[in-house]
């Protein structure tokens, strides 16, 4: 069992739990209310401290980079939805996001590409553009080669770059194949990052991790387990049925993703 107590005014809060945590990597994430902006650069730095039970501290990470904060784009993530959790056999992922209002006229912010990381032992079996499903508004996707799958632990969308800078207000999602381990890793979580585009000169593409220079958000998705079965899935199914269902068309309008995300991954150490 774990408890958490909030200490707003102090900007910090506690996670108590019965048992020591296992060895090994330890994840989660939290909800939290940005500022306008961050003036002092030491403030936006995190700080994870781990103690006994007796209030000794035996681990601490006291130099996690916050992310940047982002202005012109108002956005939500929406839940992670799955077809099916049997092992080793194939499902059908779905992400997506918000965008709760429209792109500013002035200096909107670019959206090049959106990365999905699936977690370790995962792995996404997109072999063409047919297996990627639209379910929402569809996005605006980059004239001729728009997507990246070489990497079976990540899923590349490259974007219309000019048509995401007036993106409408709407909700957005899309779905891929994908191949549940027979393990799942200690670390499920997936992860959408939007990045922007890139600096003048270069043709790099976006790792996806919440730190690189290019990522303008990223939102970590908990992962589901072995044999799960999805609380919406019925309704995710009705909606990709025949009579709803797109696949990604050559051109189309994209959504808008970001907001701030704090990931933070600490190792504990145990006696």
């Amino acid at each position: 069992d774990v408890t958490c107590y909030n200490n707003g005014k102090e900007g910090r809060f506690d996670i108590e739990m019965k048992r020591p945590m296992p060895p090994g990597l330890q994840a989660f994430t939290v909800t939290a209310t940005p500022p306008d902006a961050v003036d002092d650069p030491g403030g936006n730095i995190f700080k994870i401290l781990i103690y006994t039970k007796e209030g000794k501290v035996v681990d601490a990470a006291m130099s996690v980079l916050g992310n940047r904060i982002q202005h012109g784009i108002t956005v939500s993530a929406l839940p992670l939805i799955w077809s099916a959790s049997d092992p080793g056999r194939q499902t059908s992922i779905s992400v997506g996001f918000e965008l709760l209002a429209d792109m500013p006229e002035k200096d909107p912010p670019i959206m090049s590409e959106i990365v999905v990381t699936v977690p370790v032992t995962f792995e996404q079996v997109v072999t063409r553009a047919s297996h990627i499903e639209m379910l929402g508004d569809p996005l605006p996707l980059r004239t001729g080669m728009w997507l990246a799958v070489k990497d079976p632990r990540r899923l590349k969308i490259l974007l219309d770059e000019r048509a995401t800078r007036t993106l409408p207000m709407g909700r957005y999602r899309f779905s891929f194949p994908a191949i549940v381990p027979t393990k799942m890793p200690k670390y499920n979580v997936f992860q959408v990052t939007i990045c922007g585009p890139n600096p003048p000169g270069k043709n790099d593409t976006c790792t996806g991790d919440p730190q690189d220079p290019r990522a303008l958000t990223t939102f970590p998705l908990a992962g589901f387990a072995l044999g799960e079965s999805n609380p919406v899935a019925n309704q995710y199914m009705a909606a990709a049925s025949p009579g709803r269902r797109r696949t990604a068309p050559a051109g189309s309008w994209l959504p808008a993703l970001s907001g701030l995300l704090l990931a933070v991954f600490s190792r504990a150490l145990w006696p």
